[in-house]
């Protein structure tokens, strides 16, 4: 994908990543409504000031459809094939739409998405911590044991 203006690169991982804070709507009763809550909860602090409401609602609502379109894969309602077609769909209609305007270079679109890689090395850094302790665990009973 292309470079956005922090540098950084969206990836397929990041676009596709499914957080904790997303999958804990799944069952509710209005999943679009409490995603879309939840969505604005999360790029609250990302925001410049430099959006305007209404695009930033908009933007919103573009993230949510994003998520709810995995949520859906999630229940067996998308079939894997079809996640990226509606997944590149949604987010070309709202290019469509919004004349100019590019999703890989936009502040609040990239910081929710790009959370995703720090999150995944995050998470791969605590895994590699636990497997290099349980490593030396398993030398320390490998020693002990002779």
């Amino acid at each position: 994908m292309k470079k956005t203006n922090a540098g950084c690169q969206m990836t397929f991982e990041q676009l596709f990543y499914i957080g904790d804070e997303i999958l804990k709507v799944i069952g509710s009763e209005d999943p679009r409504e409490d995603l879309n809550r939840e969505v604005a909860r999360i790029v609250a602090p990302f925001d410049d000031g430099k959006t305007a409401i209404s695009l930033k609602r908009e933007i919103i609502e573009l993230i949510g459809s994003v998520e709810m379109i995995k949520i859906r894969f999630l229940r067996g309602e998308v079939r894997a094939k079809d996640l990226h077609r509606e997944v590149h769909l949604s987010l070309h209609q709202f290019q469509l739409r919004y004349r100019g305007f590019n999703y890989l270079d936009h502040p609040i679109i990239n910081a929710y998405f790009l959370r995703a890689g720090s999150r995944q090395a995050e998470s791969a850094n605590r895994k590699g911590r636990r497997d290099k302790i349980a490593e030396g665990g398993h030398r320390m009973h490998v020693n002990n044991t002779i």
